[in-house]
């Protein structure tokens, strides 16, 4: 049997729409905890259930989940596509835009969220963009190496930094998406 992939949990996503929310200046609220437990149970559902091994699709599946079910007052949709990212780095992989930016991810998104794309076409948008993470190496290395890949927005850690830059939520978390003022971010 394979290994069960590392789930992200409600409290981890409070803790990112925290964050999120803080940056933007706007005040937290988690509406319905039960919402966000259904979202991150969406995933699980499919793995076992379903069979569905792809983390990616699984990603996929835990962020539109996050933002459709709406659980937090502000920051839903920044949160759910965090969720993405977020699964994809716990279980190896992560996803990098090319050179020209990343924009069309927040309308990839979007376009999922409200049902004008299928979560099945979103995953094929996205997977061009997933690369695997350097086992065992260090934050900094495994973004050298993305960049080695590809030709890639350079990114590097720089704590407290407006969202939509880089911002470290953990040691070994990170999210590097520019996208975040289409996703809801009042700032823009």
């Amino acid at each position: 049997m394979l290994n069960e992939p590392c789930w992200i949990t409600p409290e981890e996503l409070i803790e990112v729409n925290q964050v999120f929310v803080a940056a933007s200046g706007e005040a937290f609220l988690l509406r319905d905890k039960s919402l966000l437990a259904s979202a991150c149970e969406r995933p699980k559902t499919l793995w076992h259930y379903d069979g569905v091994l792809d983390v990616l699709t699984l990603a996929v599946r835990l962020g539109i989940g996050v933002a459709a079910n709406h659980p937090f007052e502000q920051g839903n949709k920044r949160t759910g596509f965090a969720a993405i990212v977020l699964l994809l780095q716990a279980n190896g992989s992560d996803l990098v835009p090319h050179q020209d930016g990343d924009e069309q991810f927040a309308d990839w998104f979007i376009d999922a969220v409200e049902h004008k794309m299928t979560e099945s076409k979103l995953c094929v948008l996205l997977r061009e963009y997933v690369v695997p993470l350097a086992e065992g190496a260090a934050l900094d290395e495994q973004i050298s190496l993305a960049e080695e890949t590809r030709s890639h927005v350079p990114v590097a850690p720089i704590k407290g930094a407006r969202i939509g830059t880089l911002h470290e939520l953990t040691p070994g978390d990170r999210i590097a998406i520019k996208a975040w003022p289409k996703l809801g971010n009042p700032e823009e």
